[in-house]
């Protein structure tokens, strides 16, 4: 056996001791938050392309045509993609509640502010409306939306929204004292496009500054972390067996960072 097939397989056992480590429970502990976010955005994302298409003048005369099976179709699809983002959504949120929140609590400073931020933005009245209408979807039954293309003179361009019927939401006995507050104080129509994405921007906002508290936790641990990470890589690549591990060069470089923006946000 030669001499660079005895490092390879020396190397081989160093990754497998590493994967045991409390470094590589770390990384996978922020491998699957940003897994479950990058998830979400796919879902925002596809939700907002179909929107788009949507409110896309070039389809007006297509969409209101007398045959409605374009309609009936388009709409059906928005319906599944708002489904799919709203489960998406709450995955994060019960994520958040069932491993975030447990390594939060090593650290009572940051598990505090942690609990106020939360309070802050989980229980306003647009964030508990979005998660009954989730609520709704689940065990009540498809959220029917309507189409309004509106015209006015003093508009540079004519507005184009998704709604839904307030008379129609109220039927369910299952909404939050809050959520019924929101729907009471909104119009019969109920425009969406609007507060998904508001409430999308407040919701990134959060859980963002959720993941950068991860590496606050515990400073020597997340420093080990990355001096772990960085070594192993190094190692790796002068084996030539960078394909064994979970991340690229690149990844060294977004820990440094990630790690900058978090210690900014104290």
């Amino acid at each position: 056996m030669t001499e660079s097939i005895q490092k390879a397989i020396r190397f081989i056992d160093e990754v497998e001791k590493y994967r045991e480590s409390d470094s590589h429970e770390f990384f996978l502990l922020l491998r699957e938050n940003r897994t479950l976010y990058s998830i979400l955005l796919m879902n925002h994302r596809e939700l907002n392309k179909i929107l788009k298409y949507h409110n896309d003048e070039q389809i007006v005369k297509r969409f209101w045509d007398s045959d409605n099976s374009f309609r009936f179709k388009l709409q059906k699809n928005i319906i599944r993609h708002l489904s799919n983002y709203l489960f998406s959504l709450f995955s994060v949120v019960e994520y958040s509640r069932s491993t975030l929140e447990k390594y939060l609590k090593a650290n009572p400073d940051i598990y505090s502010k942690f609990e106020n931020e939360k309070k802050a933005f989980l229980l306003n009245s647009k964030h508990k409306f979005i998660q009954d209408l989730r609520n709704y979807t689940s065990h009540n039954t498809y959220i029917k939306i309507g189409s309004q293309f509106s015209y006015n003179i003093e508009w540079s361009e004519p507005r184009k929204t998704i709604y839904i019927f307030k008379k129609e939401l109220l039927l369910w006995d299952g909404w939050t004292s809050a959520s019924k507050r929101f729907i009471a104080q909104s119009e019969d129509k109920i425009h969406l496009n609007e507060i998904i994405n508001s409430h999308f921007e407040e919701f990134l906002k959060f859980q963002n500054w959720v993941f950068l508290q991860l590496l606050l936790v515990d400073d020597s641990k997340t420093i080990q972390f990355i001096l772990d990470v960085k070594d192993i890589y190094a190692r790796a690549k002068e084996n030539n067996q960078v394909h064994l591990l979970l991340f690229k060069d690149s990844y060294l470089r977004y820990i440094d960072y990630i790690l900058v923006k978090a210690r900014l946000s104290r």
